[in-house]
């Protein structure tokens, strides 16, 4: 058996197991799972726009699904919404036009969309781990797709959302241009690096020791502001470091937030 194979084998055998009754095509030439795809970007006065599809080709219908998709471009999130879909039924395609506005107002930057699963409902039961085991991604014509496999709820956006509970699990998030990986500061981050209950910004997790911005930042430290800006989220980060490229800068000035004390920093940008 071919590792393609074995794979699709795996992925069947795990949501045989979390989707009783929820049958998927059995021959690799048939199309099987939740297929997801998207169309090919427009762009009017910086709003992005494209279709976002789903090809259901389980036997039993999805009765809910709620999926966050993020934008990112080489430096990582730039923008994201969140989508609450169904029902669709077992053999349906359904598909809605989505506008995202890039705080850079470019949309030929992003390079793929991050699709995070919220919650999921086949046939009126609860399959979160079922569905994450069948989304699967198909040719588009617009940006590559990324499956988030990680079960991560996100925070609720826009003024018909109600305020999302905060989790405890913090997604951590990369930061090319400055060789830090970063996250939302949650209890068990905080009580682990030892941050202070109040604080706001973004806790630095790891840093990569060969990267010049290892020497001043460091794990543990809370990223307050950069370049006097407020940094609240990872996509603060983002548009601080876009802006600062579009100005030709090769450093940040940057705040933060260590053993209780706040300092300036400046911290080279691609070094």
């Amino acid at each position: 058996m071919t590792s393609g194979s074995q794979r699709l084998a795996g992925i069947l055998l795990a949501a045989s197991l979390c989707l009783p009754g929820a049958a998927v095509a059995q021959n690799n030439s048939q199309p099987w799972g939740i297929a997801l795809s998207t169309g090919a970007v427009t762009t009017e006065d910086g709003v992005c726009r494209f279709e976002f599809g789903l090809d259901n080709h389980l036997t039993r219908d999805i009765t809910a699904l709620e999926v966050v998709l993020v934008a990112r471009d080489q430096l990582g999130p730039v923008e994201r919404t969140r989508l609450r879909l169904g029902p669709i039924a077992a053999g349906d395609h359904y598909a809605q036009e989505i506008s995202l506005r890039p705080a850079n107002g470019d949309c030929d930057t992003i390079q793929a969309i991050e699709v995070v699963l919220q919650s999921c409902e086949i046939g009126g039961n609860n399959r979160f781990e079922g569905c994450l085991a069948l989304m699967r991604t198909q040719p588009g014509e617009g940006r590559p797709l990324v499956i988030n496999r990680t079960p991560m709820p996100m925070p609720a956006e826009g003024p018909g959302d109600a305020a999302a509970p905060r989790s405890d699990e913090a997604a951590p998030t990369l930061v090319p241009m400055l060789g830090v990986t970063i996250a939302s500061i949650t209890e068990s981050l905080a009580e682990k690096f030892s941050v202070s209950p109040g604080v706001e910004g973004v806790l630095v997790i790891a840093a990569d020791p060969n990267r010049a911005a290892a020497t001043r930042l460091m794990p543990g430290d809370v990223i307050l502001e950069i370049d006097q800006d407020v940094v609240r989220a990872a996509e603060d980060v983002a548009q601080s470091i876009h802006r600062a490229i579009a100005a030709n800068q090769s450093s940040l000035l940057v705040l933060t937030l260590r053993d209780g004390q706040e300092d300036f920093i400046v911290v080279p940008l691609g070094q």
